[in-house]
């Protein structure tokens, strides 16, 4: 499976205990079936995502070299994937998956997906999706630092294993948080918002 290594600090898939689960059941399940995990802070504990999740490269599109992922999203979450990707494009009044545009990958109906998704979810009623629209701040600052710990950490690397790639990441993301520094607007919302309102008026058409 192709996976992005990085998903380090964010998740759209968290765990919630069930009351009608037996005690030493939810013990046993917890924290995603680690229960080392529980006593962690959130943001301490390293998920697994999938990029572009829906888009397979099988015999079904040709093993097209558009395809990121060798498993459908339901076996990606069994698998313990707990971030999922995906394009969205509207095509013939509908939205599809398509990767970069529709006419190079076509994965079908985001409908079916979804579908697909909460059959998933209903068979896994510990799991809650949060669902992350493309764009957000925090997100953009999210796949920025994504490209900070792969030219300063992981493209430097030699890796024998998988575990040495893991401590890699772990070193450099406690490294960075300890010398982290709150990011600083240099400019003010008016400014901001004078700058958008200008594009908006450019690109009036008449």
């Amino acid at each position: 499976m192709l996976l992005r290594p990085l998903i380090s600090l964010l998740s759209l898939l968290s765990l919630t205990a069930a009351a009608s689960v037996s005690p030493s059941r939810r013990q046993s399940a917890a924290c995603n079936n680690s229960p080392s995990l529980c006593s962690k802070a959130y943001n301490s504990v390293v998920h697994l995502g999938a990029h572009d999740s829906p888009f397979l490269r099988d015999a079904s599109n040709g093993f097209s070299a558009s395809g990121n992922q060798y498993f459908n999203s339901s076996v990606q979450l069994s698998a313990g994937v707990r971030l999922l990707s995906a394009q969205v494009h509207k095509s013939n009044s509908e939205w599809h998956l398509c990767h970069s545009s529709c006419d190079l990958l076509d994965a079908g109906l985001l409908s079916d997906w979804l579908e697909e998704i909460k059959t998933w979810l209903d068979k896994n009623p510990r799991i809650t999706m949060h669902f992350t629209p493309t764009s957000c701040s925090w997100l953009n600052m999210v796949e920025i630092f994504f490209g900070i710990i792969t030219r300063q950490a992981i493209r430097r690397g030699t890796f024998t294993d998988v575990t040495g790639l893991q401590d890699t990441i772990r070193t450099y993301i406690d490294s960075y948080n300890e010398r982290a520094t709150p990011f600083t607007w240099t400019k003010t919302a008016d400014e901001l918002l004078g700058k958008i309102k200008r594009k908006s008026i450019n690109n009036t058409r008449h």
